[in-house]
């Protein structure tokens, strides 16, 4: 299932059309065993996963586990959103070594000034979009070979 269509999937009626969709209706006419769908559908998202090189903890393969049972065209939705949000990071990922790592979560930042006060500070890398934002609230993106906020 690697090289399947990730979407985007406009309606329901597109995303029932995925070829991995058409698998998991195809293996519930073909068995009575109960939990076939779950089965397929959690393997769609966790293929996904590996694919793009997410490590799952035990509470995220539970959320999968959770999504799975739902439709297989909703879990289709859900690896193509992983897919296409590891292309999308993949092409805009900046050169190894371009920036400094964050010493809180590994992630790239890069200098800025502060809007309200001026003063020099570090910030996750822009091109994680919401994800940058969401560390910069959480924890500070102070580089990890920068002590003092210096580099």
């Amino acid at each position: 299932m690697e090289n399947l269509p990730a979407g985007p999937f406009e309606t329901e009626g597109a995303a029932r059309t995925h070829p991995a969709v058409r698998a998991v209706y195809e293996a519930m006419r073909a068995t009575d065993r109960r939990g076939v769908m779950p089965d397929l559908g959690e393997a769609m998202m966790t293929g996904a996963c590996e694919r793009a090189g997410v490590t799952l903890g035990a509470y995220d393969a539970r959320i999968l586990r959770w999504l799975a049972g739902f439709e297989p065209q909703a879990c289709a939705v859900i690896a193509g959103l992983i897919a296409r949000a590891h292309a999308a990071g993949a092409a805009g990922q900046p050169d190894e070594g371009q920036h400094p790592r964050c010493a809180q979560c590994g992630g790239p930042v890069a200098s800025c000034t502060d809007p309200y006060n001026g003063a020099p500070r570090w910030r996750h890398v822009p091109y994680a979009g919401p994800v940058a934002e969401f560390l910069d609230a959480e924890h500070g993106a102070e580089p990890a070979d920068a002590p003092g906020g210096e580099r």
